[in-house]
């Protein structure tokens, strides 16, 4: 993807791009073409952040060890999750008592007058 700003809030996109081919011998000239659309200025901008927030998570997957390490990130991440499942839900307490009083047990007994 590329971009280009324009001072007027107008801005051009181009999402492919290809090679142009010389028609006597079928070989690439070495030119490449953009194929260039007119877009809002505002949509430019919001198509530049997101492809700098791309960018960014390819440069922190470099640095991780790339998409095989994550892989077995989210791969651990969803043993343990597995591993949660596996153990038995807490009681809940009895209907109607606030969860204050049901959280009481024992203490001093109540004076009786």
């Amino acid at each position: 993807m590329k971009l280009e700003h324009s001072i007027n809030a107008l801005s051009r996109v181009s999402f492919s791009t290809r090679q142009l081919i010389n028609p006597v011998t079928n070989e690439p000239t070495g030119v490449v073409q953009d194929c260039w659309e007119d877009i809002s200025h505002s949509c430019a901008k919001g198509l530049e952040e997101l492809q700098n927030r791309l960018d960014a998570i390819d440069e922190a997957l470099a640095k991780i060890g790339g998409v095989d390490k994550m892989l077995a990130i989210f791969e651990w991440v969803a043993r343990q999750e597995e591993k949660k499942d596996l153990k038995p839900p807490k009681d809940l307490p009895p209907e109607g008592l606030p969860l204050a009083q049901a959280k009481k047990k024992g203490g001093r007994p109540k004076k009786v007058a």
